[in-house]
């Protein structure tokens, strides 16, 4: 996404030339400086990105879940994976609801990612055992793996003129 948003800009002429671009501000940690310099003008801490941990709650409960069977990731259900983590109080449906800033997942599967007992779907973050096991089962049920590795999808589907 963006390296389409370089070509849209006008800021690269080419894809190959987009992704060069990008990848050495990672590499050179001029994007997470960037970062950091929006987290201290929004008036979060100077050295948030050095110390994350020292800043932000920790889950009671932080686990992997594996799937129940061996396979690629195939399909996932998104809407029902973000329904789930409002069950865990990390999301809202109303402004007036608080946050759990400490809930949900980490370290996601991805479609076409073979699972198995060692390849977990994802970290879940909860702040009880059986918060926990809710989401492990919910998100179970919400992953679909299959036999075969699926064909690879674009990352943008169209372009909307």
């Amino acid at each position: 996404l963006c390296t389409e948003l370089l070509l849209i800009s006008g800021l690269e002429n080419s894809l190959d030339k987009a992704k060069t671009k990008l990848q050495k501000i990672l590499d050179n940690g001029l994007a997470l400086e960037k970062f950091a310099a929006m987290v201290t003008a929004l008036g979060g801490p100077a050295d948030f990105c050095e110390h994350p941990a020292h800043y932000l709650p920790q889950a009671a409960v932080i686990r992997p879940v594996f799937a129940k069977t061996t396979g690629y990731i195939s399909a996932m259900d998104t809407r029902g994976i973000g329904l789930s983590i409002i069950e865990m109080k990390g999301g809202r449906t109303t402004p007036q609801q608080s946050l759990d800033y400490a809930t949900g997942y980490s370290n996601f599967c991805q479609i076409g990612d073979f699972v198995d007992a060692r390849t977990p779907l994802a970290v879940i973050h909860a702040q009880t055992e059986e918060q926990f096991a809710h989401a492990a089962a919910t998100l179970q049920s919400l992953i679909t793996i299959s036999e075969t590795k699926p064909a690879p999808l674009p990352c943008i589907i169209r372009k909307i003129d």
